[in-house]
């Protein structure tokens, strides 16, 4: 595994994977470990139209860069909102059909991740960009956001009183792909199983093997569309193929000593190059199953004077990579 400049590259003596680099001609196909598809040079140069998809954002930016001298900022306020980016070459995904390891890499952050505030009236959609349909239709929320619908936090013509209603958290990216022979295909990537990269940017990949239907279309992508579940403002730094079969790894687990119903606090350390992983908790051996999910969580001890067992599994979202376990010992006085 080799890093330069933040950015995730991956040797292996297996078969690498034949791309054509976008923005080239098909013609000049070479051997590679990886498939670029965007890489932080100025979107017209890298053969790529950013457009909008509903009321969603998509323009070049200079201020967040993850490699090159752009990224992308994409403004989405829901799952049918967001960009849409036109390749002018199209890039075949089907030779990396067949490698368990090649991954579709996202690569973005989230400056703000508290989204912003939006204000609406209760019963009606908020104000917007054109005010939507007022009555009775979907208008937006002040700065394109989706209006308030209702509730705590809207303004109340009565009374004339002003609130906020804030949108959730984005949880996941909608990524929509359009080939080449007129098929659509989507697939999600959970915000919170994102490898950590350089800075605040992070890592959201799929195995190409593991996109729904991808196998029943030729495999050669024209457009990607990418949307949230949430009002909220990302930074696309890169899109790639690459090739990862870096083993997940583990941290060991601390012991704890604590009273009987104390809040304890368990946080898991792992790593496996772009894969996403989910972690799962037992809080004691004598009863087997998942307790709780989460890179970081809290369980209370009722019975004290007892020593419990607590396991954790981090495993491949996907299955492909061998999962690992950890063990430590909770100590509970009374």
């Amino acid at each position: 595994m080799r890093t330069q400049h933040g950015r995730l590259t991956l040797i292996s003596s297996a078969a690498v994977l034949a791309a054509s680099i976008v923005g080239a001609p098909r013609a000049q196909a070479q051997a590679s470990d990886e498939l670029n598809i965007y890489t932080g040079v100025p979107v017209r140069q890298a053969g790529i139209k950013l457009s909008t998809w509903g009321s969603g954002e998509a323009t070049q930016d200079t201020d967040h860069v993850f490699i090159g001298s752009t990224s992308i900022k994409i403004a989405t306020h829901g799952a049918y909102q967001g960009a849409r980016l036109e390749l002018a070459n199209p890039v075949d995904l089907k030779p990396a059909l067949a490698d368990k390891y090649a991954y579709l890499q996202f690569v973005v952050t989230l400056p703000n991740k508290n989204t912003q505030p939006t204000f609406g009236y209760p019963g009606f959609p908020g104000f917007g960009r054109g005010m939507g349909k007022f009555f009775g239709g979907q208008g937006r929320g002040a700065g394109g956001y989706p209006g308030g619908i209702g509730g705590p936090g809207g303004f109340n013509p009565s009374t004339q009183e002003t609130g906020m209603t804030t949108p959730k958290p984005l949880s996941q990216l909608r990524v929509v792909l359009v080939t080449t022979d007129g098929k659509q295909i989507e697939f999600y990537l959970p915000i919170d199983s994102a490898a950590s990269g350089r800075g605040d940017w992070s890592y959201l990949a799929i195995p190409v093997s593991a996109i729904p239907g991808l196998d029943k279309t030729n495999g050669e992508v024209k457009e990607l569309r990418i949307f949230g579940d949430s009002a909220a403002v990302l930074y696309l730094g890169e899109v790639r193929v690459v090739r990862d079969e870096t083993p997940i790894r583990v941290d060991d687990l601390p012991e704890y000593t604590v009273a009987k119903m104390d809040v304890v606090t368990f946080t898991a350390s792992a790593e496996a190059g772009t894969t996403p992983l989910k972690y799962e908790w037992n809080f004691d051996a004598a009863h087997p199953g998942v307790d709780a999910e989460g890179k970081t969580v809290k369980h209370q001890y009722r019975k004290g004077q007892q020593d419990y067992k607590v396991t954790l599994t981090v495993s491949d979202v996907y299955g492909i990579k061998k999962p690992v376990t950890r063990t430590t010992t909770v100590h509970v006085t009374l």
